[in-house]
């Protein structure tokens, strides 16, 4: 009851425009309190949420990653012959160049080597071959190449020009690719 006295007796020395300052004062606290207390917890907030969103986005490429490869190993497993197969392969490329009209210069195959790819060691022999031909004909042996159904890989690339004329379609033209073919 004293409380309500003493407010009542405040009441009575404001004036009407003293009111509005003392709820427009009330007001700007309220503001202030909301700026330097919550806001700043509202800003770790939407930090925390966009690290969050990073984390789950790393997370999910891992995954991914992890998935491809389990994939690859799996392909490995099918495009991956048990044993060297050579021949089978000089055989292949002896029939692209002779399809395709491509003089093959050299063959060359290095030591054999271990790769490890997923969970799978998998051995590489490297072999430079060395073709001469037309320009788009030696493109698209290359292409045939790289599309065989055995797994192997088109590590360095090289092709010049053998005349000295400019480099069109029916320039004369040397290749020299060094392969990876792979084997289990």
């Amino acid at each position: 009851m004293q409380l309500k006295f003493k407010f009542l007796s405040l009441k009575k020395y404001l004036k009407r425009s003293e009111d509005n300052l003392v709820v427009l004062t009330a007001i700007c606290l309220l503001i202030c309190a909301f700026y330097f207390v919550l806001y700043p917890k509202l800003i770790r907030n939407r930090d925390l949420k966009s690290q969050l969103e990073e984390a789950l986005n790393t997370k999910t490429e891992y995954i991914n990653i992890y998935e491809n490869d389990a994939h690859l190993a799996q392909k490995a497993e099918k495009c991956v012959p048990k044993n060297k197969e050579i021949p089978k392969f000089l055989k292949d490329i002896e029939r692209w160049s002779n399809d395709k009209q491509v003089k093959i210069v050299s063959i060359y195959p290095d030591q054999t080597r271990i790769e490890h790819i997923g969970n799978s060691e998998i051995n590489v022999i490297p072999i430079e071959i060395s073709a001469e031909g037309i320009y788009e004909v030696l493109l698209e042996f290359l292409d045939e190449m790289e599309n065989y159904s055995r797994f192997l890989k088109v590590e360095e690339l090289s092709l010049e020009a053998i005349d000295s004329l400019p480099l069109d379609s029916f320039t004369l033209c040397k290749l020299t690719a060094r392969i990876s073919l792979y084997y289990l």
